[in-house]
């Protein structure tokens, strides 16, 4: 398994981080420091392609300004 650290984006000033958690058959899961949102999930197919499984935002600006909270684990912040 393998984990890769990123910043995602900035809020008040502040960089937020990404985690991308990789096993060994290449499945993903990415989360967000903001509110421990699960942002990806990322699987193989049936035809081997990888693909991203979880709806929701793909930036941290719809995560703040147009979120219903898809994903959060704790709370909005």
């Amino acid at each position: 398994m393998a984990i890769e650290k990123f910043i995602y984006g900035t809020m008040n000033d502040e960089d937020i981080n990404g985690f991308i958690i990789t096993n060994a058959k290449g499945t993903k899961a990415q989360i967000i420091e903001k509110g421990a949102t699960l942002d990806k999930i990322i699987i193989e197919d049936k035809n081997g392609t990888f693909i991203d499984i979880l709806s929701g935002h793909d930036t941290l600006d719809g995560h703040i300004n147009r979120s219903d909270y898809q994903g959060v684990v704790v709370g909005q912040y």
